[in-house]
């Protein structure tokens, strides 16, 4: 009789707590407006849309900033107490455009433009980050960064890879950077970049895109700064023909998840590159 009377007193008592409880509420306010990166006429599949922001990442370290990338070519600083935006790199060098990559592709395709941006593990300590960006392989242009309207950005040393060939016609080519900006605490990019890898893609879509460093890896760890990239199939998992073998194929990079060591003497003993 007592461990009856005793479970009914647990649950009036619970029942009165839950009663007493606040409901819970969610208030959702705009938070910023983005820039119009698109065309308010736009007939397309993605130039209609006013804007297409793919991300926000917040700076590590506790910093006080977002980064902010619009598949449309702006990767913006965003502060979050003022909500103030700066443009801190543009890769659209596109006609009409003063961005970096004069084989910008972004157009067409959802996933197409600059796909994505990740920071280093040591980023506070090495101004390190690094960007997935879409190009057209077809276009006319070098595939070097055009730093005319960002001089900052020091180019000497820069060099394309040379890409993994991906069986079949090729319409796009997905790009990994690594940025190192030399001054990370102000608004304005100052440093150098290296290109790290260049897939082909047969399609515009199922791209070259995510990117994870393990966040519980600490210095001195395997995993410690070893990158993980998700990269699509390029659309040929959906084709017809022979390319659709292509994400089963062990002597390609599409339609992977792929880990590389950006900097082998990180891991010269406990780590290779895969």
């Amino acid at each position: 009789m007592s461990v009856r009377a005793t479970g009914v007193t647990i649950m009036l008592a619970a029942s009165l707590l839950a009663a007493s409880d606040p409901p819970v509420t969610i208030d959702i306010t705009d938070y910023v407006e983005m820039p119009i990166t698109g065309k308010l006429d736009g007939k397309g599949q993605t130039d209609g849309m006013l804007a297409r922001i793919n991300s926000l990442r917040e700076e590590p370290g506790g910093a006080t900033r977002f980064f902010v990338n619009d598949l449309n070519g702006p990767l913006y600083i965003l502060d979050k107490a003022t909500t103030k935006l700066s443009v801190y790199l543009d890769f659209n060098g596109r006609e009409g455009h003063r961005g970096l990559f004069r084989k910008f592709a972004y157009e067409v395709g959802y996933a197409n433009g600059l796909n994505s941006i990740q920071f280093d593990p040591d980023y506070r300590a090495n101004g390190k980050f690094y960007t997935v960006h879409i190009e057209d392989p077809a276009l006319a242009g070098s595939s070097v960064p055009d730093n005319t309207n960002l001089p900052a950005l020091n180019l000497a040393g820069y060099a394309t890879t040379t890409p993994i060939p991906t069986p079949g016609p090729i319409q796009r080519e997905g790009v990994l950077i690594e940025w190192t900006d030399t001054s990370p605490s102000n608004a304005t990019f100052e440093g150098t970049a290296r290109e790290l890898m260049r897939v082909p893609l047969n399609t515009r879509i199922h791209t070259l895109a995510d990117l994870s460093f393990n966040p519980s890896a600490r210095r001195g760890d395997s995993e410690w700064r070893v990158l993980y990239i998700g990269c699509g199939d390029g659309g040929s998992g959906e084709a017809k023909s022979s390319i659709r073998m292509n994400p089963q194929r062990l002597d390609t990079l599409v339609g992977k998840i792929l880990r590389i060591v950006p900097d082998p003497a990180d891991h010269q003993s406990s780590s290779v590159l895969s």
